[in-house]
């Protein structure tokens, strides 16, 4: 739990740095010189790796794996050796948070289907127009789940001083006639005498500055093959942000992005290639 003599600006401050800074890193990685020891590197590993390198994609890879999963395993290795791999995102979801992690995933396909379904239409035509379909799709997903490592594993367990917070398992009553709500964190303590931390929608309020910034590095690193909005990327940092910290792990944010993003294009895209 976010030690209680932190302040919220004290917070709020160290969850902006760590956004810069991780920007910043990221930034790098589209360098000049750096792109040169690279390209040296590539043309040293080419007759080892032929079949690879002479990949039609190989190209489109280069940048944003160096840039981006690099970047997830540098950080994220960070992160677990400053407060180990449970405060860092990495250990299964808790019982609450597992099933919590399915109604996360009805709603993001439903969402998917209201805001955004043009763009899986998107991908699903960009994957069927690329020579070895698979190989791409497979690329891009690697590529997505990097961004989730970097966004709810290194910088939101960064932006706060120990880590994830406790994931709040109090009960509560959720709202009049909706009662299911109460898992999402709505409604009163059924015992409001338990001791824990104020709390928005079950989680800390101390938590939401570094949910905010890991937003938007997820934002302005987010990787797809198809231009999404700003503003549709924001908030799908904020959803995933919310998710990782209820559950007390970022395999549940993965797993919604991958099964709502990138296996119906897959799907699709198997079916109009028969």
């Amino acid at each position: 739990m976010v030690a209680p003599q932190t302040s919220f600006s004290h917070l709020a401050v160290r969850a902006g740095i760590v956004a810069v800074a991780g920007l910043l890193w990221a930034s790098l990685f589209t360098y000049a010189p750096l792109q040169v020891v690279v390209a040296a590197v590539v043309a040293a590993a080419h007759p080892w790796f032929p079949g690879l390198i002479g990949w039609a994609g190989w190209e489109h890879v280069m940048a944003p794996s160096a840039a981006v999963v690099g970047f997830a395993l540098a950080l994220l290795g960070l992160a677990v050796a400053l407060y180990g791999p449970q405060q860092a995102g990495l250990a299964p979801p808790t019982p609450t948070g597992a099933r919590l992690t399915w109604v996360a995933l009805l709603a993001a396909a439903m969402g998917e289907v209201a805001l955004s379904w043009d763009l899986v239409a998107a991908r699903v035509d960009l994957v069927v127009a690329r020579p070895m379909p698979w190989q791409w799709l497979g690329v891009d997903t690697a590529l997505v789940v990097a961004e989730h490592l970097v966004a709810q594993g290194a910088v939101l367990a960064l932006a706060l001083p120990f880590g994830l917070p406790a994931v709040d398992e109090r009960r509560r009553t959720g709202l009049p006639g909706l009662r299911f709500l109460a898992g999402l964190g709505m409604g009163r303590l059924h015992d409001a005498r338990l001791p824990g931390p104020r709390t928005v929608l079950a989680i800390p309020v101390d938590a939401w500055p570094a949910i905010v910034a890991q937003a938007i590095v997820f934002s302005l690193l987010s990787y797809v093959p198809v231009e999404a909005p700003v503003w549709l990327s924001m908030l799908g940092g904020v959803g995933a942000g919310w998710l990782t910290v209820r559950t007390g792990s970022l395999w549940p944010a993965v797993a919604v992005r991958v099964l709502t993003s990138y296996v119906p294009v897959a799907f699709v895209a198997l079916a109009l290639h028969r």
